[in-house]
């Protein structure tokens, strides 16, 4: 005890430093360490579920992210598909309306032929007549006698089968 001595230290003094220092110790130690630790763990233990809610959030993001773009690629695909076949279909209707344009055409062509040919008959069955009539009025005037009616008839089929041979 001499070195506290020469030091200047009285022993009961520094007892009663390290008992007082001790209480307080424990002290704070019971009342201001462990609840700030209890604050502490709380925090971290808030922060750490904060961050796994932000992980779980990212990865609901993502996957969320995915399933818009393959809904997306899925739609592009569909109106792809959709675009070939209206296409395909346009393409053939644009068939079927120039295969009955070209019936109607056909059939329009195959109705005025027979429409002209039926005129032709018909003009040369007049010209004939026509022509029959004259040769009836030339050979009258060159016999100078009057045919009768049944004369005529008979002369015009006469000269008619004559002209068609």
């Amino acid at each position: 005890m001499k070195l506290f001595e020469i030091f200047g230290i009285d022993g009961r003094i520094l007892l009663m430093n390290i008992v007082t220092f001790t209480i307080f110790i424990l002290l704070i130690r019971k009342y201001l360490y462990k609840p700030v630790l209890l604050i502490i763990e709380k925090r971290k233990n808030k922060i750490e579920k904060s961050l796994q809610e932000a992980k779980e959030i990212n990865e609901r993001i993502e996957k969320l992210d995915n399933e818009m773009e393959d809904k997306l690629k899925k739609s592009k695909k569909q109106a792809l598909q959709i675009i070939e076949e209206a296409k395909k279909e346009a393409n053939m209707e644009r068939e079927l309306i120039k295969k009955k344009a070209g019936e109607e055409i056909s059939k329009m062509k195959t109705s005025v032929k027979e429409e002209l040919e039926k005129e032709k008959q018909k003009i040369v069955q007049a010209s004939k007549k026509e022509i029959a009539d004259l040769i009836i009025l030339l050979t009258e005037k060159m016999l100078r006698k009057k045919l009768t009616l049944e004369e005529q008839e008979k002369l015009n089929k006469d000269l008619l089968n004559e002209i068609e041979k």
